[in-house]
């Protein structure tokens, strides 16, 4: 696990902790849920912008079939990958 930066003032010291970070340039989230939901977005979205990485991926290993969910930072520009 890779601490990040706080994201926003007050923030608890070392609370945001990506699963992977893969070649230094995308952040890879793993969960074994029966619904991935709006919190667990909302995380990957505060690891992106605390991170200034452009592209995460939040996987789900619980359901059925495996199901990977793309979320963009747009703050980032595209040739930031």
């Amino acid at each position: 696990m890779k601490s990040l930066e706080q994201s926003f003032a007050g923030e608890t010291k070392g609370r945001n902790r990506v699963d992977f970070l893969t070649d230094g340039k995308i952040i890879l989230e793993i969960k074994a849920k029966r619904i991935v939901g709006r919190e667990d977005y909302f995380q990957m979205k505060r690891y992106l912008i605390s991170s200034n990485k452009k592209l995460g991926n939040l996987v789900n290993f619980q359901q059925k079939y495996i199901a990977a969910k793309r979320i963009l930072n747009a703050d980032v520009p595209l040739n930031h990958l």
